[in-house]
């Protein structure tokens, strides 16, 4: 995955020095911000793109990357559908085994989506987003293990929820 990552990262740097008219970087929350985190987002002028994000999650860095299409990337207001892989899920409980203080765990896979951005005078965007995760098997294993000794939580919702505020570099 970190090749994987890293290949989408150097691409976005290629294509920021090209595609200069809707280059941004913001900050918010959501799946493409890596969490509570930073964005970075290319697209151009067709209207094809890319993006990275990293930021805070409460079991680490949260860390994305994926391609992004804008329909109409002109307009002041317009939407988008974007595709991404890295993380997706995370698991934190304290004292949940008696052989250790804490189960902490990160999940990656793909994700999809879609949304809307909306360009206020000075050309920066407010970006929102649903996304729909694809959860791997080892995260609802882990769910079930950990629901079968004892710890009880609430099952993750099936949607993630994105806002965020991209500045135009």
């Amino acid at each position: 995955m970190k090749k994987l990552l890293l290949a989408v990262f150097s691409l976005f740097m290629f294509l920021s020095t090209t595609y200069s008219q809707n280059n941004s970087i913001g900050i918010g929350m959501g799946l493409e911000y890596g969490g509570f985190g930073v964005n970075g987002t290319f697209i151009s002028e067709s209207g094809f793109g890319g993006f990275f994000g990293a930021g805070y999650i409460i079991a680490g860095i949260g860390i994305n990357a994926g391609i992004q299409y804008s329909f109409n990337p002109e307009n002041k207001t317009h939407p988008f559908l974007m595709a991404m892989y890295g993380y997706n899920a995370a698991i934190v409980v304290k004292n949940a085994f008696s052989n250790s203080n804490e189960f902490s765990e990160i999940y990656y896979g793909p994700s999809f989506g879609g949304g809307v951005n909306i360009k206020n005078r000075k050309n920066n965007i407010w970006r929102i987003s649903l996304s729909i995760p694809v959860r791997s098997s080892e995260f609802q294993d882990d769910m079930d293990d950990l629901k079968n000794s004892g710890v009880s939580f609430n099952e993750a919702l099936p949607i993630a929820i994105g806002v965020g505020y991209n500045f135009t570099i």
